[in-house]
């Protein structure tokens, strides 16, 4: 199933399998998400994601920003109902502007206002927002 959105620029976006390039294909297709073999399509695609989101996670763990920013797009395009992958996202930018870049304070804001903008009704994302604020 495909997933649309609204880009940035206000774009149609449509969520598209990882690129061949991406710093997360090795990964799932590694495990076999890209197979399209197993159980249910749900089973597999929460599965497929649950891995994208840990792949992510590693990549912010190990300093990776880039690589981490982009396996979060990826997932998030075809996942934005992910709540825990937009309030990670988030905190990476946050703890980055607290490595010195400021500015990234503000990106980690505009992250969750994406979620938010994805999933207006998000106890979850709004919780992480004021938290946000309050960390200040």
């Amino acid at each position: 199933m495909a997933h649309a959105g609204i880009g940035r620029s206000g774009q149609q976006l449509v969520a598209r399998p990882p690129a061949a390039d991406s710093p997360i294909r090795s990964l799932l297709c590694g495990t076999g998400a890209c197979s399209g073999r197993g159980g249910g399509a749900r089973d597999s695609t929460q599965a497929a994601a649950d891995r994208a989101y840990e792949a992510a996670l590693e990549l912010s763990r190990q300093q990776q920003h880039g690589a981490a920013r982009e396996a979060f797009e990826e997932l998030l395009r075809a996942h934005p109902n992910m709540c825990k992958a937009w309030v990670s996202y988030a905190q990476m930018e946050k703890r980055i502007g607290r490595l010195g870049d400021p500015q990234r304070l503000h990106i980690a804001r505009f992250v969750l206002q994406r979620g938010l903008s994805s999933n207006p009704d998000s106890a979850c994302l709004a919780q992480a927002w004021g938290l946000l604020e309050l960390q200040r």
